[in-house]
């Protein structure tokens, strides 16, 4: 698989996520997938740390499904189009120690925060909202969670799963491995 295709399939859209608000319905559940382009941006190979420039970037419903050359591409007239002259596109990138979710998803969006990793949170809220992400109900990053930490009998974190027996880690785990 070349490195274009490479990229092509784990490119996130992070620094043109504010111009991509202008996209009508897409922070919206399509009822069929939409298609935009964007267009004559400088794609970031992070890689070799190549500039691929006046490349053109096509992402139907959520996702990439080209990335070519701008001269090469041609484009329905039903495709929604992002100028990208002057911006460059990166992968997304991850927050592996989000500690909760309090954090708006509109900053980490915007600061190319396309993933996070994220524990010490409520897991019924953070699996809610987790849901609505996907279903696109709300605008933000993909996320996994992971549960708090499971203290022993003494517990050292107050509000915290406790387990005296490993039979009760066990269960703690199965029940956070079932949201």
């Amino acid at each position: 698989m070349s490195w274009l295709r490479e990229l092509s399939l784990s490119l996130s859209l992070s620094v043109v996520l504010l111009q991509l608000a202008v996209v009508p319905g897409l922070t919206q559940q399509p009822e069929e997938a939409q298609t935009f382009a964007i267009e004559n941006v400088t794609v970031v190979d992070v890689v070799d740390g190549q500039l691929h420039p006046a490349m053109t970037v096509v992402v139907v419903g959520r996702k990439i499904t080209a990335v070519e050359p701008a001269s090469e591409v041609s484009l329905e007239s039903s495709t929604s189009r992002v100028d990208g002259s002057g911006s460059y596109l990166i992968p997304g990138l991850w927050d592996m120690h989000t500690l909760q979710l309090q954090m708006g998803f509109p900053f980490y969006l915007a600061n190319g925060v396309t993933g996070l990793w994220t524990f010490m949170n409520d897991r019924e809220a953070a699996s809610e909202t987790r849901r609505a992400v996907q279903a696109g109900e709300e605008a933000g990053p993909r996320f996994v969670v992971v549960d708090n930490l499971i203290d022993g009998s003494l517990p050292w974190w107050v509000g915290f799963p406790a387990a005296a027996t490993p039979e009760e880690g066990r269960a703690i785990v199965d029940a956070h491995a079932a949201l």
